[in-house]
């Protein structure tokens, strides 16, 4: 009876761990781009989307006539958005991607995504998927209420 493995056993299970390996690194290497532009743009969908509603809750059917800001309104945060009053932005490094601009004022929300913005082009093609901007790269949505 013997002990251990025969060098070809070694062999055999290295080469299968490094087809393997081969075939799953490729499949991961996208996440990353895939999860932050799926992030941002859902970020800005939403907020554009239940704006106006938030904002009709807020100040028709509550009676709230002190000046309601964008946070008021909806919470965006997390890394690369700022948000003040009137505006929420989403940079990638130094390059504006996101502008979520509210006027509450004239009711008005306007949504402006470039996704060739994005550092990487990996990261601008899934922004361009999941906007179906197809052959250009920015999004301009307006909506008045």
């Amino acid at each position: 009876m013997r002990k251990g493995f025969t060098l070809v056993e070694l062999i055999f299970v290295i080469v299968i761990i490094g087809v393997l390996a081969a075939v799953a690194v490729p499949k991961f290497t996208n996440l990353k781009q895939n999860a932050e532009s799926a992030s941002v743009v859902k970020v800005a969908q939403d907020a554009y989307a239940s704006l106006p509603a938030a904002y009709v809750n807020k100040v028709d059917l509550e009676g709230n006539t002190t000046a309601v800001v964008l946070s008021d309104l909806v919470g965006i945060s997390g890394k690369g958005w700022t948000v003040n009053n009137t505006t929420a932005v989403f940079k990638d490094g130094s390059n504006t991607v996101v502008t979520l601009t509210y006027d509450g004022a004239n009711r008005n929300v306007k949504l402006d995504v470039n996704c060739s913005q994005f550092a990487d082009t990996k990261t601008q093609e899934k922004c361009q998927k999941l906007t179906d901007t197809n052959a250009t790269t920015v999004v301009d949505k307006n909506v008045s209420f």
